[in-house]
């Protein structure tokens, strides 16, 4: 793994008999805080067809984008979309590396807004922009799988 600019970072993986896997990820040990932890995710998709998507729970190919750009906003809003019925369970949690942003069994003011659609499950949140960050990394963890986003706050 490359740093290419503050924050950023460019990986390169040969993935044998990409066919059979739904994801590869890099765990995140060194970013996360407080016994965190999580995967920065690529999910496979070969000629715009996911492979073998249905066998996770998050569902990468309904996610609008996991690039977001978050110049000149106040905030922005981070979605999951997932299964309705996980191997897992129906764990979902979003959060940056230093706190929790939102989960499905946290109670409070820290639960995920939540829509769901023919057995798929959106849960979101709203990320307020930090104060002399550039980047945030935030992860969607559902126990199983993971997805991470990147905001580019254009400081």
């Amino acid at each position: 793994m490359t740093m290419i600019d503050e924050g950023a970072y460019e990986a390169t993986a040969e993935i044998c008999n990409v066919e059979k896997h739904v994801w590869a990820g890099w765990r995140l040990d060194n970013l996360m805080e407080d016994k965190r932890w999580s995967y920065f995710t690529v999910y496979f998709s070969q000629g715009g067809e996911w492979t073998n998507i249905a066998d996770s729970c998050i569902q990468a190919d309904r996610i609008p984008d996991i690039n977001i750009d978050g110049n000149g906003k106040e905030s922005v809003e981070i979605e999951c979309v997932k299964k309705e019925e996980c191997p897992m369970g129906p764990q979902v949690t979003i959060h940056l590396p230093d706190k929790g942003l939102c989960s499905i069994f946290w109670d409070g003011d820290l639960k995920c807004r939540e829509s769901t659609v023919d057995a798929i499950s959106t849960y979101s949140t709203t990320l307020k922009k930090p104060v002399d960050e550039r980047f945030s990394f935030v992860t969607c963890s559902t126990t199983d799988s993971f997805q991470t986003y990147v905001v580019d706050w254009g400081l």
